[in-house]
């Protein structure tokens, strides 16, 4: 408990979803999902603020679908006005069950209520899949700090959840934001929302704020930010409300607030757009995440751009093809492909798994059998290979061979993202979750098991030692594997995307296969 002082731990549980602690300080109780505060109750501010913006802005909304948030006090605000049914998306129920447990009874009394239906699903695939039309889209969840998260503010997810608005809803959510001032790194990472959120929606208007508010509809002139019109609206549905009033609103509504925001937002029109495969705006999150932790890091963060990043790639895909000169025996540049395919089977892993969850949702038992197929790979190929080793005649031929493979096995995954990602019949997404997938990983699997026993053998012709030189070759692999969890996850995918990831590592294998094919023709 030593590590959340000063709070007091009151509950700490797992699932297959992960953490939720739960603490307490004086009135206040928080809840943190795998150690990020997820929401504290009570906190009247937010929660009003993320229904009270939104909800008058539909004459009589019926129909609101809630994702996230539903047990830190929204259902309760929502449920202020005259609404027919509340569909609550909460993908882990421990968040509900530890909600009932620790929570003061007012706070979770709005989950019980005939109005509430609870939904256990991931966001993002209940939003692809419902049959429901909805006349209000509460989106209540964290900044696009991570891949997963990015999926709810991207334009593929904006274009599903505008598919189930009604001709008269509104969407909404909170990004993130400053009262006062907003830096040049925070009006990317807004501008970059704004100007996805208007590639699908026809009206998009915001409230700033420390917490900024964005409205998003398909018909032009029904969302207002002003604030006379705002209250008019509120009282038409007679809502009281202790921050959202007359005095708060003319302020935070105010023409001058009002005409800051838009100013920082478009001197930032260039902001890219935010996909599914190019999660820009999770780049610009953790650009503006560098700022709190000094200049020099920001510094650094801004620098590793997309046109940074591909130069230092062609120079090391340089320095390996010219290693290839330099090498005396049929040794060289076997340690370097193991280490690039180390690199590049967890990028595979990578870019399947975020691939998988953009395209189905975090559906957890789906990502295990993912991970167990690779490992079921590794083994038939390392089974495969093992029992013909003594048979082969040249095996720096048959490794130069399987070196091509890990070449083309990463330019061939955006196409087959793409086809599944489009698919437009149950079938074909059938297959894609249940065959294509899972193929995937046994593929990449099966060629890196492979490999390692054929880079062993090569080795060990002319170095006798096998303890040696399995170690040698097996740390070499375990290091390329590390580099490539943390460069893909922390660099590429957020910078470069999904798709010129799968290109770089595509790349990358290239120049190994070329260093390999100049060592074969130099050396006899």
């Amino acid at each position: 408990e030593a590590q959340w002082r000063p709070f007091n731990v009151i509950a700490s549980a797992d699932s297959i979803y992960g953490n939720i602690t739960v603490c307490k300080i004086d009135s206040q109780v928080t809840f943190f999902t795998n150690g990020l505060n997820d929401f504290t109750v009570p906190d009247i501010l937010s929660q009003e603020e993320a229904v009270h913006f939104v909800m008058p802005q539909h004459t009589s909304p019926k129909n609101i679908l809630l994702i996230g948030g539903g047990s830190g006090g929204l259902l309760w605000e929502i449920l202020k006005y005259d609404v027919a049914r509340i569909d609550y998306v909460e993908i882990d129920p421990l968040a509900i069950s530890l909600a009932r447990k620790t929570l003061p009874e007012l706070a979770f009394y709005a989950l019980d209520r005939p109005e509430v239906n609870i939904i256990n699903t991931d966001g993002r695939f209940f939003v692809k899949n419902t049959p429901s039309r909805y006349d209000v889209i509460i989106i209540s969840l964290p900044d696009p700090y991570t891949a997963q998260i990015n999926r709810f503010y991207t334009q593929e997810f904006f274009k599903e959840a505008s598919a189930i608005l009604n001709p008269n809803g509104v969407l909404s959510f909170g990004l993130t934001s400053s009262e006062n001032y907003i830096s040049k790194e925070l009006g990317n990472f807004l501008g970059s929302i704004y100007n996805t959120l208007h590639k699908v929606f026809k009206e998009v208007k915001y409230v700033p704020g420390d917490t900024a508010y964005f409205l998003a509809s398909q018909k032009d002139g029904l969302i207002t930010t002003d604030a006379a019109g705002l209250i008019q609206r509120l009282e038409g549905h007679k809502i009281e409300a202790g921050f959202v009033n007359r005095n708060r609103l003319f302020w935070k509504l105010s023409k001058e607030r009002i005409e800051q925001m838009d100013k920082a937002i478009k001197a930032n029109g260039l902001a890219k757009i935010n996909l599914d495969f190019a999660p820009i705006s999770y780049y610009y999150d953790m650009i503006l995440w560098s700022t709190y932790f000094g200049s020099s890091i920001s510094k650094v963060a801004r620098f590793l751009n997309t046109r940074m990043i591909w130069s230092v790639f062609i120079f090391v895909y340089i320095l390996i093809i010219i290693s290839g000169l330099f090498s005396k025996n049929r040794r060289g540049g076997i340690l370097t492909a193991i280490g690039a395919t180390g690199y590049s089977e967890i990028v595979f892993q990578i870019v399947v798994i975020l691939s998988f969850q953009i395209i189905y949702g975090y559906l957890y038992y789906k990502l295990g059998l993912i991970l167990t197929a690779f490992m079921i790979g590794l083994f038939l190929g390392s089974l495969y290979i093992t029992n013909r080793l003594d048979k082969i005649k040249d095996h720096f031929s048959l490794f130069i061979k399987v070196q091509a493979a890990v070449v083309l096995y990463p330019m061939f995954l955006p196409f087959i993202f793409k086809f599944v990602a489009r698919g437009d019949s149950e079938q074909l997404l059938w297959i894609g979750s249940n065959a294509i997938f899972p193929l995937l990983p046994i593929i990449a699997g099966f060629i890196g098991g492979l490999q390692f026993p054929l880079g062993n053998r090569i080795y060990l012709e002319v170095k006798t030692a096998a303890g040696e030189v399995g170690g040698l070759t097996y740390g070499i692999d375990l290091l390329g594997a590390c580099l490539g969890a943390i460069i893909a996850s922390a660099l590429l995918i957020p910078v470069l995307g999904i798709f010129q990831t799968c290109l770089a590592v595509g790349l990358l294998n290239l120049s190994v296969f070329l260093s390999l094919l100049i060592v074969k023709k130099r050396v006899l």
